[in-house]
């Protein structure tokens, strides 16, 4: 576990703002939403996407931090992202990797 810090700020059904910073295992890991009349934006910087990257179902484990943002309007999902790993050593059956992501679509639609 970790300590964790953040805001909320929401006029309910029209639009709101959540801000965290978690500190976990000597790291801040960061995430920010915003929401809109039906427009979702978010930010996350030093955050590990393990249980999003496993729906992917990449052929290999993922152990690296991401940094990136997504945007969700009109029932469509874009996000763009980055995967930066320092040192390139395989770690308990994660491999280390420097990738930059960019995804768009509509959830649920191949």
């Amino acid at each position: 576990m970790g300590k964790a810090r953040g805001w909320l700020e929401t006029t309910p059904g029209i639009r709101g703002d959540l801000s965290l910073e978690v500190q976990r295992q000597g790291e801040n890991q960061e995430f920010s939403i915003s929401w809109e009349r039906g427009k979702i934006a978010g930010r996350y910087a030093n955050f590990y996407l393990d249980p999003v990257l496993k729906g992917l179902k990449l052929p290999w484990p993922v152990k690296s931090p991401s940094w990136g943002r997504f945007y969700l309007a009109n029932h469509e999902l874009t996000v763009e992202g980055e995967l930066r790993e320092k040192e390139f050593q395989v770690e308990g059956g994660g491999y280390p990797s420097r990738v930059i992501i960019v995804l768009s679509g509509i959830p649920g639609k191949r």
